[in-house]
């Protein structure tokens, strides 16, 4: 799927990752393969992902006819088919360490920096250690390799639901009325690090009576969009008209020219 967008011009796409067992990272959107799988109740399908090795992963046919990706190989698809392009990764709520795992990745591989605007999640204890072990990865290279160019970090961004919405502990609730709040988010003050911005569920009152509100926040901090009604090119054109750097969308029909 990836390959195919890349390859038909398409220049931004968004993708969830997990850490296998044996600590592959894995582009893979469900908790388990369930869902996809073409034997839904055999042993591998009903697992949580992050209990698999990529081993176990391949050799479980899913009804496609396609396995599940690596992130190294979206990532290279991405230089060598359109080197415009950018994956936007959001990392997913799990027991595993894949923030270490992630930091560490795109250190050792510089070359896919420049394709990964942003890493994000729901969960902000996932991003904290992200932005902790990237910057102490980094150190460590530099003590050891002497001095190296710094590299720029991907912006990290906090997922939020509307208010009322959230279904999971560690899901943050957010509305463009209280801007305050979304700033006391941002700055991250419980934390050593202070987030890019937030990445929020789309509200009517953005583009209504809220709209000089986020247009004041996109002056300030990196804001995106999710979860856009309807989700059509208009509404992506005002947003990204009012400051918005991240829209996301299910690619309606009415984005193909």
């Amino acid at each position: 799927a990836f390959e195919t967008a890349w390859s038909n011009g398409v220049r931004n796409c968004e993708c969830d990752v997990f850490l296998t067992a044996d600590e592959q990272i894995l582009i893979f959107h469900d908790n388990d393969l369930h869902r996809l799988s073409l034997f839904p109740k055999s042993e591998s399908s009903t697992k949580h992902i992050t209990e698999l090795g990529i081993n176990q992963i391949i050799s479980s046919p899913l009804k496609n006819g396609v396995r599940c990706p690596l992130l190294k190989e979206v990532l290279e698809s991405t230089i060598q088919i359109n080197n415009n392009s950018q994956l936007v990764i959001e990392i997913k709520h799990d027991p595993a360490n894949i923030s270490f795992h992630l930091a560490k990745f795109l250190l050792n591989n510089p070359q896919y920096l420049p394709h990964v605007p942003v890493v994000m999640s729901f969960d902000l204890e996932k991003l904290n250690e992200f932005q902790q072990y990237f910057y102490e990865i980094q150190q460590q290279q530099q003590i050891t390799h002497g001095n190296l160019n710094l590299i720029q970090k991907p912006k990290v961004m906090l997922l939020t639901c509307l208010i009322g919405t959230s279904e999971l502990p560690h899901e943050k609730e957010l509305s463009v009325k209280d801007s305050e709040a979304i700033i006391n988010l941002i700055k991250n003050k419980n934390n050593k690090y202070s987030l890019d911005g937030v990445y929020m569920q789309f509200e009517d009152i953005m583009l209504t009576t809220h709209q000089e509100v986020l247009s004041n926040l996109c002056e300030q901090y990196s804001i995106g969009v999710w979860d856009c009604k309807p989700d059509n090119i208009n509404v992506a054109i005002a947003l990204q008209k009012i400051g918005l750097q991240f829209i996301n969308t299910d690619f309606p029909h009415s984005f193909i020219v």
